[in-house]
């Protein structure tokens, strides 16, 4: 996608990568973070979430669980949704991150078992991106 490594390069170009704190990678370039949550979202650091339910529930008004009962969460299922991303979900579109994502964008678990790594690797991720797109073309 060279439109999108022109994009990243025209942002990064006005930031000094050096000196920048990690702190402000989001705000400071926030094209590159979209591009690096749709990465994420083509290719999800996990590809399904096992949870099992502590007490008897239901979910979503409809599905009746017994305390117990194993529920697997396919993140492949969810990333490629049309019903969630909309009709262009297997075309790379780093704008449709513009306006935040849904909650059903889990790259890394949820809960209270999310990686605890998280959000450096958000970071860690976006800046390397904008790092190699800026010095290696």
């Amino acid at each position: 996608h060279p439109e999108v490594q022109e994009k990243i390069l025209a942002e990064t170009s006005a930031v000094d990568l050096d000196s920048l704190p990690l702190t402000n990678v989001q705000s400071l370039l926030p094209y590159t973070w979209m591009v690096w949550q749709e990465a994420l979202r083509f290719h999800p650091t996990v590809i399904q979430f096992g949870r099992q339910a502590e007490v008897d529930t239901t979910l979503g008004g409809k599905y009746k669980l017994t305390a117990g009962s194993l529920v697997t969460i396919s993140q492949c299922m969810l990333t490629h949704s049309e019903e969630i991303w909309g009709p262009d979900v297997m075309s790379f579109s780093p704008e449709r991150m513009e306006k935040g994502y849904p909650e059903m964008h889990l790259p890394f678990g949820f809960g209270g078992r999310t990686c605890i790594g998280k959000r450096l690797a958000y970071v860690e991720g976006v800046y390397l991106l904008a790092f190699l797109v800026k010095n290696f073309r």
